[in-house]
């Protein structure tokens, strides 16, 4: 076996590391093995979101700024996990936000149907 061919057949652990803005500790804060909520799948982003809906459960003051910063937070968050929803599952990633381009060989993956688009147009305007 030639060198090359043994450095390809190798798997490579990639460690993702996040350099983000923490209000409590400023700027440049290293998250390891993490993501950033844009690039986050829908599943990871459900998850995080349940576990804020028990944070601002948790806050006693739901009249102060905290819960209401909390909920605007989570609102923006929440509309954007169903457009993310809509790009990943409904349109099988065919286009995406931020995408350089349109897959048009995955459309065969894409079926909507009136319920489908029901489902989106009163979740997006509940939401």
């Amino acid at each position: 076996m030639s060198v090359a061919a043994a450095y390809r057949s190798t798997p490579v652990r990639v460690l993702t590391n996040i350099v983000r803005k923490a209000t409590d500790l400023g700027f440049g804060v290293v998250q390891d093995d993490d993501q950033p909520w844009e690039a986050k799948p829908t599943t990871k982003r459900i998850s995080l979101l349940w576990e804020r809906v028990r944070i601002l459960d948790s806050i006693p003051d739901k009249e102060g700024d905290d819960y209401r910063q909390g909920i605007e937070s989570f609102y923006t968050d929440l509309r954007e996990t169903w457009e993310r929803l809509v790009e990943e599952v409904l349109l099988y990633r065919v286009v995406e936000r931020f995408g350089s381009g349109v897959r048009t060989q995955s459309l065969k993956g894409v079926v909507v149907n009136d319920d489908d688009y029901k489902t989106i147009f009163w979740a997006m305007k509940r939401a």
